[in-house]
């Protein structure tokens, strides 16, 4: 068994590095979530296709620590799977709120987003 003991600086140093990581997942949502949506909305909007996709990637985002704690060819595909799943949620009523965020979205009769 190992015993390792955690020094109130090696915990503020974990804080310090989470709360580092998601400033840059919010920075990256906040660009890369409205282009998705942009590109949905042209499209028409979320289909049943879409939501069957996001559904498969929350099992997947949620058993996996890569958005928290940079894993190599993990991290990128997370996080690309939360900007997708993200944009998706933003065409149901009330939109969706991650991180602070929030998302909204809805197609008018010309494809364009609102």
């Amino acid at each position: 068994m190992i015993n390792k003991r955690i020094s109130p600086d090696t915990m503020h140093s974990e804080d310090e590095s989470i709360d580092k990581t998601q400033t840059i997942m919010r920075l990256h949502l906040e660009a890369m979530v409205p282009l998705a949506i942009a590109d949905l909305a042209k499209m028409g909007g979320a289909t049943d296709w879409h939501h069957e996709r996001i559904r498969e990637y929350a099992w997947d985002i949620a058993g996996s620590e890569a958005l928290l704690f940079r894993e190599k060819g993990k991290t990128a595909k997370m996080l690309s799977k939360l900007v997708e799943g993200l944009a998706v949620m933003a065409f149901q009523p009330g939109g969706v709120t991650f991180l602070g965020l929030h998302f909204e979205a809805s197609v008018t009769k010309e494809g364009n987003h609102d």
